[in-house]
């Protein structure tokens, strides 16, 4: 099928509910396996006007999908552009941080090639929530992951050499990329609202190794700050299907 490259823009009023949704996912308290936590991941899926001709995609809104009652994890669902949020995830009890929120998990970028509509994994899916399930491969062509730092928009690269490699063998590498990468952002412990700080040195040579790192990892990765993109939104460049059905059967 022939693709193109399409710029996508994402207006301020979306980018204000994302920042929303992240703030109130972090106040909600929950038990989960006899622990008391708080924070819990909002997300969802984009609405979207798509101009062919001009090879542009307007998000014109998002809708939140259903959150998972007792667990800090959310499932946007088999949609073509989709968003989460990650909370800091506080054990309440202690005052401790039990997760690590500025980073993409390892469970986001395996997920992210499994979904992908250039990936030749097949399983069992609801396209766009719609019946019956088919055993076809992903739809989505990028994540959009809301932390305190900012936003990042991830999704692997079409060509790379991660992408012909089987699920376990993606696996093993996301669960070890994770793990370097834990190191790099600073351990703030209990100084919760450093989180959301980004004038750092420490902080802005760490976003940039990240996505460094992520780069070679075969992913392609745009971040934007949060007082940039709630003032004058943001716009990223993607491949796509020229006059793809998923466009019939997804948007809203």
């Amino acid at each position: 099928m022939k693709t193109k490259t399409y710029i996508f823009d994402i207006p301020p009023s979306v980018i204000d509910d994302m920042y929303d949704l992240l703030i109130e996912g972090n106040k909600e308290l929950f038990i989960e396996n006899g622990i008391r936590l708080q924070g819990t991941e909002r997300g969802g899926h984009f609405c979207y006007n798509k101009c062919d001709n001009k090879l542009y995609i307007e998000i014109t809104k998002l809708i939140q999908a259903d959150t998972m009652q007792g667990t800090t994890s959310l499932n946007s669902g088999d949609f073509p552009f989709t968003f989460h949020t990650h909370p800091i995830v506080i054990k309440t009890i202690e005052h401790k941080i039990d997760n690590y929120p500025n980073l993409i998990s390892d469970e986001d970028l395996i997920g992210s090639i499994e979904d992908n509509y250039y990936y030749n994994h097949k399983s069992e899916r609801k396209i766009c929530e719609h019946p019956p399930e088919q055993c076809i491969g992903g739809i989505n062509f990028f994540d959009i992951v809301a932390v305190p730092y900012g936003l990042f928009v991830y999704r692997p690269t079409k060509n790379s050499r991660l992408m012909t490699k089987n699920i376990n063998t993606i696996v093993t590498k996301c669960n070890y990329f994770f793990e370097i990468t834990k190191k790099l952002l600073p351990e703030y412990k209990q100084r919760f609202k450093q989180y959301f700080d980004v004038t750092t040195k420490k902080a802005t040579k760490a976003i940039l190794k990240y996505e460094t790192l992520l780069q070679q990892l075969g992913f392609k990765i745009d971040f934007f700050l949060w007082d940039d993109a709630k003032r004058n939104g943001i716009q990223f460049v993607n491949e796509l299907p020229i006059r793809s059905s998923i466009d019939t059967i997804c948007n809203c």
